[in-house]
């Protein structure tokens, strides 16, 4: 769109010099909402970036999670998504088995990460992350496989802001609570900014406590990277199953 913009002005300023630029048709129709265009570009660089994973449980359930690369040999998820059979169900590796693969935990005191770094050959491309504190009210996306009942998994894009940074009662590890709405599938995936950098990955939903029959609303919450980083630069490897 800034080439064609610039192209037209110097058409008209000089036709002979050079002719009329094209129409930048994939542009054509964004939709007029905030920030529309920019997450619409976002999911488009980063969508590749995302891979399902399908987890087999001794009894035969299969759960659904998400993970992203980080590089060309690690994925990034939350570290329950590891267990039973997993596989790493998207393409360029449709049915690449990850359950023997090597990962990384982590632990800060007596208070687990739910973070693990998976090393694979993903042929994944990588995203680019950003260690940075997100802001209350900042703008963010979640790009993942929510497991939306009858429908196959499918990667999708949900908006929304952060509402807050809470931090355990520990104090040692911060969340950032988001205004997304929860959704299986979504476990593992990452937060995006609005410059399409990862500030984070999704780990859990919590519930307000209530009386009994009385609607509780759910806090989606996402991990900060920095947690992640550390994990994957921690010594220890381990085997999961």
């Amino acid at each position: 769109p800034i080439y064609c913009a610039l192209r037209a002005q110097l058409h008209q300023l000089d036709p002979s010099l050079i002719s009329a630029a094209p129409t930048p048709k994939r542009f054509k129709t964004l939709p007029a909402t905030a920030n529309g265009d920019q997450w619409i570009r976002i999911y488009e660089r980063r969508r590749e970036s995302v891979g399902l994973l399908e987890l087999t449980l001794a009894n035969s359930d299969i759960l659904m999670g998400s993970a992203f690369a980080i590089s060309s040999t690690e994925l990034v998820t939350a570290a329950h998504n590891l267990k039973g059979k997993v596989v790493l169900a998207t393409p360029p590796n449709p049915t690449k088995a990850i359950a023997t693969a090597t990962a990384k935990f982590h632990a800060r005191g007596s208070t687990d990460i739910d973070a693990a770094v998976i090393t694979l050959n993903h042929g994944l491309p990588s995203v680019q992350v950003d260690r940075r504190s997100a802001i209350v009210g900042e703008s963010i996306a979640i790009i993942g496989f929510a497991s939306v009942p009858r429908r196959q998994p499918t990667l999708g894009i949900y908006t929304g802001t952060v509402e807050s940074i809470s931090p355990d009662y520990s104090g040692s590890v911060s969340f950032y609570q988001v205004s997304v709405q929860s959704s299986g599938g979504l476990s593992g995936s990452p937060m995006f900014d609005s410059q399409g950098r990862v500030l984070g990955l999704v780990v859990e939903s919590t519930y307000e406590e209530g009386e009994e029959g009385v609607p509780r609303r759910e806090f989606f919450t996402v991990l900060p990277i920095r947690y992640a980083l550390e994990v994957k630069d921690s010594p220890t490897p381990v085997q999961f199953d």
